[in-house]
């Protein structure tokens, strides 16, 4: 499964919001920052014809790595995704937002 930056932040502020007991925004951002570390990475293989999935070890299946790191600062917060194919960088992604777009009172 590929974690999707956006959608992982969304779900992780809804868990928070859910939360039995008030939670501080320094504990929900070293949440989200711990959750991103154990869970942002993924091997996986990719066709070299198609960009499709395989199989690693089979023919024309190339190895991918993903990484999805969460940073905040106060109530900014980015999350990059990083992908190498065959160990080389195929792209970062940063996404930076504003944690009062999710909670006004933030």
């Amino acid at each position: 499964m590929k974690l999707r930056p956006l959608l992982m932040v969304t779900t992780m502020a809804g868990a928070t919001a859910y939360a039995q007991q008030p939670v501080s925004l320094e504990d929900t951002l070293q949440w989200m920052h711990n959750f991103a570390a154990d869970n942002g990475k993924q091997y996986s293989g990719q066709k070299n014809t198609d960009n499709g999935p395989c199989k690693l070890g089979t023919p024309d299946c190339e190895e991918r790595h993903d990484v999805t790191t969460f940073d905040s600062q106060c109530c900014s917060a980015t999350i990059t995704w990083s992908v190498t194919l065959n160990y080389k960088d195929v792209g970062t992604h940063a996404y930076r937002f504003s944690l009062k777009d999710l909670d006004p009172r933030a």
